[in-house]
């Protein structure tokens, strides 16, 4: 059995039409032996939303369920992180947690709406799963696969699956493959990988996410250790990966210092949908939504200079 825990964020009407074309997909996608319980919250634009962990703030929320026997959806109010966590039922088997929606690689925010931060979405995995490693974190949104977020997730899940890219709006729930029956995780994630790499080349308004997929493994915390030694040796002029020049790729950092990083990178990064050729020193057009190909990204400077202080902010220079 395979539970599959998502919270899903929308802030804008066409983000809206994304998630209801999901809604759809679910009512006809054969489940399976998985279980599916979204919860729903949608914001305007221009609202002004908090982390909801510190701060109470009135938020509609709509629950759906799915399984092979029913589908299920009712609406409810909620106004912070512990009455969110509430509205999740905890159930035995192989236990997926998913965030959908914004993020800047530090924290799950878009704007003024700032819902949560990378480890509250963590504490919020290892409530709702009793205190026990998750099997798989999934992030469903831009940027997460920086070592900011490995080092924030590591005690609380065994795998996790991240882009170093911007995403589209396509959601990786829109796979048929998340709903197949379950063989071993490596195998389900790369299945997802490749055919939400499908989807987005059948989407005109889409563009490519590059997913990579991590197991949380002591080689995680060696590269944790020698990036915190590094880091402020890191050339703010090289290494690129996106518009911003702070967010660059780990391995070209460390090669620009003559350290070749690769046979620890072998170690944890089990799949990756794309493959670095170079190192890039120019800052990608901001019109492209593109980004260079990176196994795992390094987030230097603080996105978004007045929201809540992170656990990855130990690897801003």
């Amino acid at each position: 059995m395979v539970n599959i825990y998502d919270l899903y964020i929308t802030r804008s009407k066409s983000e809206l039409d994304y998630f209801y074309k999901l809604l759809h997909f679910l009512q006809y996608v054969e489940m399976g032996e998985s279980t599916l319980q979204i919860v729903h919250l949608n914001f305007g634009s221009r609202e002004i939303v908090p982390n909801i962990k510190f701060t109470n703030t009135k938020m509609n929320a709509v629950v759906y369920t799915f399984d092979k026997e029913s589908k299920t959806v009712y609406e409810t109010i909620i106004y912070n992180l512990y009455d969110l966590i509430k509205l999740y039922i905890p159930r035995s088997g192989i236990n997926v947690f998913i965030y959908t929606g914004h993020s800047d690689g530090l924290c799950l925010i878009k704007k003024k709406v700032r819902i949560l931060r990378m480890e509250d979405f963590c504490e919020m995995v290892s409530l709702v799963n009793k205190g026990q490693k998750a099997d798989l974190m999934v992030f469903d949104c831009c940027l997460c696969g920086n070592i900011g977020t490995l080092y924030v997730c590591y005690d609380y899940t065994k795998y996790v699956l991240a882009s170093s890219s911007y995403q589209s709006y396509l959601s990786i729930l829109q796979t048929n493959n998340f709903f197949k029956k379950f063989k071993d995780m490596e195998t389900f994630c790369k299945n997802i990988i490749k055919e939400l790499g499908s989807l987005e080349k059948l989407d005109k308004e889409a563009y490519d996410s590059d997913f990579s997929l991590y197991i949380m493994n002591e080689a995680v915390k060696e590269l944790v250790n020698l990036t915190l030694n590094y880091k402020h040796q890191f050339n703010n002029h090289r290494s690129y990966v996106i518009d911003s020049s702070y967010y660059k790729d780990l391995e070209c950092c460390f090669s620009d210092l003559n350290l070749d990083i690769r046979p620890l990178l072998k170690q944890f990064v089990v799949f990756n949908r794309y493959h670095k050729t170079k190192c890039q020193n120019r800052k990608v057009s901001k019109k492209k939504n593109v980004s260079v190909p990176s196994q795992l990204m390094i987030i230097l400077k603080r996105p978004i200079k007045d929201h809540l202080k992170t656990k990855a902010d130990v690897f801003l220079k």
